[in-house]
């Protein structure tokens, strides 16, 4: 009927296998997910009593979420609890390196800007929407009224009025 073999039959047609998952993916896939306290001196959790550090970004994080496998400590997932999405790996603490009296200054995660933009007094995207609408040739879509734009001038210059008047004191 066929002429053929069932095992040649077999490989002409289609495969309906699935590739299998990577080994890091099913290495993940079996792990305890727990909420811990973070030390807040040198920012460390304790799981099945082995530290881990906690990356400095995720400092600010109380009660970390982490995903660990009781019978491989040789690393933790830091993850997030609402979406599960994995945000840092966690390795345990050297020891022998921790026990040298020498340590490793902590960076603040976002460094202060030392330049501050000066306000311009129009608002990033009110600036946006005049630009589109000169180039376009339109009219703005809002006009401020004559006595919107007065209020706003006095209420500018007043304040710069006040300042003068602290300066100059007269007896």
């Amino acid at each position: 009927e066929l002429d053929t073999t069932p095992l040649a039959r077999a490989l002409q047609g289609d495969s309906l296998a699935r590739p299998s998952p990577s080994t890091d993916v099913l290495r993940r896939a079996f792990r305890k997910e727990e909420i811990r306290t973070q030390r807040r001196s040198d920012g460390t959790v304790t799981i099945e009593g082995v530290r881990f550090e906690i990356p400095a970004r995720f400092r600010v994080l109380l009660r970390p979420t982490v995903r660990f496998a009781r019978w491989d400590l040789s690393s933790a997932d830091l993850v997030d609890p609402r979406h599960g999405t994995h945000l840092a790996t966690l390795l345990p603490i050297d020891k022998a390196a921790n026990a040298d009296g020498r340590r490793r200054v902590v960076q603040p995660v976002a460094q202060p800007n030392d330049v501050v933009a000066e306000p311009s007094g129009i608002a990033p995207h009110l600036r946006q929407l005049m630009v589109e609408y000169a180039a376009t040739g339109l009219p703005p879509a809002y006009v401020p009224s004559e006595r919107a734009a007065l209020a706003s001038y006095s209420a500018e210059h007043e304040h710069e009025d006040d300042q003068d008047n602290s300066e100059d004191t007269t007896p």
